[in-house]
C-alpha cells in the first residue's frame, strides 16, 4: 500500500477536537475530489507511487462527517441549496 506519511504534515484534527471548536453543531464536510485528485496525482509524482493508491489513502484519511463531491463547486451549491452554510477555513 502507498503511503504519503513523509510527504506532507498530516492534519490531525480528529472528530472529538473538531467538536471542541464547534460544540454539538451538526457539521458535514464537502470536499471537491476533483482537486483531491490533482492532489494525488502531484503526490504520487514527487514520491514515485501509484495515483490510484495515493487518491484511496487520502479519502481513507477524512474526518468523520466529510465526503467527496465529484465537483466542489457543484456539490458547493447543492448544498447550500439544500440549507446548508459555506464556511471557508
Amino acid at each position: 500500500m502507498a503511503t504519503i506519511r513523509g510527504a506532507a504534515p498530516i492534519n490531525r484534527l480528529t472528530p472529538h477536537r473538531l467538536g471542541h471548536y464547534f460544540g454539538s453543531v451538526s457539521m458535514d464536510v464537502l470536499l471537491c475530489d476533483f482537486a483531491l485528485g490533482h492532489l494525488a496525482k502531484r503526490l504520487a509524482s514527487k514520491k514515485g507511487q501509484d495515483v490510484d493508491a495515493i487518491h484511496r489513502e487520502l479519502r481513507n484519511a477524512f474526518v468523520a462527517g466529510a465526503f467527496a463531491a465529484p465537483s466542489g463547486i457543484f456539490g458547493l451549491a447543492r448544498a447550500q441549496n439544500a440549507g446548508c452554510a459555506f464556511i471557508r477555513v
